[in-house]
């Protein structure tokens, strides 16, 4: 069962910024967690579309993919997560998600 006053208190963080990447990020964990996976997929999505560069975000919403059984989309989130990981040099999620990947492959 979902925590409600965690769900509300991150909905109402992300109303009041809708465009700063920790709350949104928060509320589609949460939602996840919840097999609320319709909604969290468009978080996941908005969070990226304002946050192209957020690492967590590429990997989690490609793990909730693969979940769904959409491998496919998938492959595309993390291989572009971990352009962006490399970007970063963030070499650590680059690895974790090269991993996945070849999970899908």
């Amino acid at each position: 069962m979902p925590d409600s006053k965690r769900l509300e208190l991150l909905r109402k963080a992300v109303e009041k910024s809708p465009e700063a990447d920790f709350p949104r990020y928060g509320l589609a964990m949460e939602l996840a967690s919840a097999g609320e996976t319709e909604e969290a997929e468009k978080q996941f999505q908005e969070l990226l579309e304002h946050h192209p560069a957020h690492v967590p975000g590429h990997f989690m919403l490609g793990k909730l993919y693969e979940r769904l059984g959409r491998t496919e989309e998938a492959r595309v989130i993390l291989r572009r997560g971990i352009d962006a990981a490399q970007r970063q040099g963030n070499t650590h999620a680059r690895q974790e998600m090269e991993e996945e990947l070849e999970k899908l492959e």
